[in-house]
Formats: C-alpha cells, sequence, structure tokens
C-alpha cells in the first residue's frame, strides 16, 4: 500500500510538473532526476532521467542547496550564471516535498531565466541616466544665459537679442526631448494594445509631404511622394505613423 501511495503521488507530482510554464525537475533525495517538463528538456537538451542533476548544473551553491534540501526541511532560492551555451542568469528554488526533515523526500527544482529582467532593468538605468545628462546640458546653458542677462549683458541690445535666441534653440532642443521620451513611454505601455483607428496611408502621406516641403526647399531639394492608386485603408494609429 506505502509503495502504490508513493507511486501515486509521484505520478500527481508529474502532471503538475508537466503543467507548469517554467522549467521543472523532479529529484529524489541523492539529486537524481525523476522528472522533467518540457521546458526543462528544451532549456537542457542533455538532461535525462536517472542522471544526476550535476549533469546539467553545476553551480556549488544550488548542488549545496539540493544536497541540504531533504534534512532542511524547508525551500531556498539560489541565482547562479551560466556562460555555456549561452550566458544567462537563472534563479533555481529548491524545495523539498515533505513537511518535515526526512532524509528520503524528493525534491523539487524551479527554475527561472533572469537575463531578459535584468537587462531590461539595465536598459532602464541606462536609459534614465543618458536621458538626464541630455537635459542637464542645455539646462545649465539656459542658466549660464540668464544670469549673464541678468548681470553684464543687463543693457546690452545686440547681446540679448543673440543670447534669447540659442536660449529658444536650447529650449526647443529639451522640447524634443522629452517628446520623444513621451512617445517611447505611450509605445512601451502600449506595446500589446493593437491599435483600433482606420486610416488611409494616402491621407498620411499628403500630410508628411506638406509639412517637410518647406524644409526641403529651404535645403534646396525636391520632395517627391508616391501615393498609392487607390485607398489604402489599415488599422493603426495616425500620429505615429506620421511620426515613423
Amino acid at each position: 500500500i506505502a509503495a502504490s501511495g508513493l507511486k501515486a503521488q509521484s505520478g500527481r507530482m508529474r502532471v503538475i510538473a508537466e503543467a507548469l510554464p517554467d522549467p521543472t525537475i523532479l529529484l529524489n533525495a541523492a539529486g537524481q532526476v525523476l522528472y522533467c517538463n518540457a521546458p526543462a528538456r528544451g532549456l537542457f537538451a542533455s538532461l535525462r532521467e536517472g542522471s544526476h542533476i550535476s549533469s546539467v548544473i553545476r553551480t556549488p551553491e544550488f548542488l549545496d542547496a539540493v544536497g541540504a534540501a531533504p534534512l532542511r526541511g524547508r525551500a531556498v532560492t539560489v541565482t547562479y550564471a551560466e556562460r555555456v551555451p549561452v550566458g544567462r542568469r537563472m534563479a533555481a528554488t529548491v524545495a523539498p516535498l515533505t513537511r518535515g526533515s526526512e532524509p528520503d523526500s524528493d525534491i523539487l527544482v524551479l527554475l527561472r531565466d533572469l537575463t531578459e529582467v535584468e537587462r531590461i532593468n539595465q536598459m532602464r538605468a541606462d536609459f534614465i541616466a543618458n536621458a538626464s545628462h541630455e537635459l542637464r546640458t542645455p539646462l545649465a546653458s539656459l542658466r549660464g544665459f540668464i544670469e549673464t542677462l541678468q548681470g553684464t549683458a543687463k543693457d546690452d541690445p545686440k547681446a540679448r537679442e543673440r543670447f534669447l535666441a540659442i536660449m529658444a534653440e536650447q529650449a526647443s532642443r529639451m522640447t524634443r526631448l522629452i517628446d520623444a521620451l513621451l512617445s517611447l513611454s505611450r509605445v512601451e505601455m502600449n506595446a500589446h494594445v493593437p491599435p483600433s483607428g482606420r486610416v488611409d496611408l494616402n491621407d498620411v502621406l499628403d500630410h508628411v509631404r506638406d509639412t517637410l516641403e518647406p524644409l526641403a526647399r529651404d535645403s534646396g531639394g525636391r520632395l517627391v511622394v508616391g501615393r498609392f492608386p487607390r485607398p489604402a485603408i489599415v488599422r493603426a494609429d495616425r500620429d505615429e505613423l506620421v511620426q515613423v
């Protein structure tokens, strides 16, 4: 009866492991693989039932957690880095399948790939640092010109006119940067929201041509824009298409 109960419990654990979206590996107390779900097999091509977990994960911290799991009686999470076959950072939760310290209890290993999350966090930190730097430069310039206009150039009309023109240019630069930040924020927030509006691409092309023709003339060029021979209706956001 005891053997039958253990077999039924193992079968239920296999069903649960296969239903989990993250890589999941079931080990015995000795660290040998009893079962691994499809995501785990995709993560480790050489992972086989009956093999020891150290054949695919050799990090000492992880192996120590697996070895201590049956007597520890509680789950722990360790992080480790892999360099081959690709560089990535993983979090492994090692949980003994028991309510107490049983030396022969099976062990459940849940894996999470932290690589993309950490990459995005680093990108955001770099982005904020770069944006802050880009804003700080024109702000410093504006402050310098304001102090000059309040001091030595206070009664100099020519200097005041020249400085005000430069200040307007710096203010426009900050406006463009802020608009870019807001645009990126909208794109990120709506990344998974399909547009609901219907737009004729010919109208978009006409608008962009009318907007850019003066710039083309000022540069000594000529702007030629092709049109679709009939209405080209697409589901899109008109303002974002114009920006592109």
